[in-house]
């Protein structure tokens, strides 16, 4: 059944709204009816589908992912990076685009990963940390945006990540032009996530509110996380801009079993004490510094919530 709005006037005319298989069936039910709202004279009968357009489902991230970045290599290199993101128990990847420094990833190279990863049933996201020289006007941030959306498009990516960091401070309207042109210039669901410092109160300088354009955030909680209290005090402070966050964990600090029981640690003050999980996703910095006793770590805590 569709939501009608139909009209009618004789001498006044008539507004009714009814639900109905097809407008010449809602014209039908109105004329059988008593006299609508009325507005003003006519002599038409005519009608509208009123029924709300549902908002667009845009791909979030779920349980864990983690950042490939600066790729290279063909299909045998990006089948190893699959077989350790499977080892984790990995749901999700996101693929550098750009760096700070202005190095790109070929987007030949980006191409063969996503569908290596795609075809394992992966999530693919694309991500980009434009520095100082995208920053220094409007006109190079757009086309920062732009270079992640082709990206993005080329890949079917699921989403995109904008990492903002340094760069963007005091620097609002650049800030705005970067954000803008990729929220606006995604595909219909394609989510936008924003990666940055872990409390917004330290950094004043940085257009926050540029963000709530954003679907959902990840908090950089590479150092805070080893302090419950800065942890609390940066996913309050994150919720305020966006509604879904999946916080960025420090992956590379340490080996072996010191190394592991450490992420472990921060994966628990972070997303939460089975059963109780304060998020639905995190992104480990980054899959090429990773070794196999976080790997397991990973894999254990994705079990444990249930995210694998």
């Amino acid at each position: 059944m569709t939501l009608y709005r139909v009209t009618r006037a004789s001498t006044a005319l008539s507004i009714y709204e009814v639900e109905a298989n097809s407008e010449a069936e809602a014209i039908q039910i109105a004329s059988a009816s008593g006299p609508g709202m009325i507005v003003s004279s006519s002599d038409l009968w005519s009608s509208v589908n009123i029924q709300p357009v549902p908002a667009p489902i845009r791909v979030l991230p779920q349980g864990f992912g983690t950042y490939l970045r600066r790729i290279s290599g063909g299909e045998a290199e990006a089948r190893a990076a699959l077989a350790r993101c499977q080892q984790a128990g990995m749901k999700w990847i996101s693929l550098m685009v750009e760096a700070t420094d202005g190095w790109v990833v070929p987007l030949s190279v980006t191409e063969i990963y996503a569908k290596v990863f795609r075809e394992a049933g992966y999530q693919i996201f694309v991500w980009t940390l434009p520095g100082n020289t995208r920053s220094e006007s409007v006109e190079a941030s757009v086309a920062a945006g732009e270079l992640v959306l082709g990206y993005a498009e080329d890949v079917r990516a699921a989403g995109i990540m904008l990492d903002i960091e340094a760069a963007y401070k005091d620097k609002p309207e650049e800030l705005h032009a970067l954000v803008t042109t990729v929220a606006n210039g995604r595909s219909p669901t394609q989510s936008l996530g924003v990666v940055s410092y872990p409390i917004p109160s330290y950094h004043k300088d940085l257009a926050w509110s540029e963000f709530k354009v954003c679907d959902w955030g990840s908090p950089m909680f590479y150092e805070t996380a080893g302090n419950i209290t800065l942890v609390n005090k940066g996913l309050a402070e994150w919720s305020e801009i966006v509604s879904v966050l999946a916080p960025s964990l420090d992956g590379w600090s340490g080996t072996g079993a010191a190394g592991a029981e450490r992420l472990k640690q921060d994966i628990i003050r972070v997303c939460g004490t089975v059963p109780t999980v304060r998020v639905d996703a995190s992104a480990i910095w980054s899959e090429q510094q990773m070794d196999d006793p976080k790997r397991f770590i990973v894999l254990e805590m994705g079990i444990a919530y249930n995210w694998v």
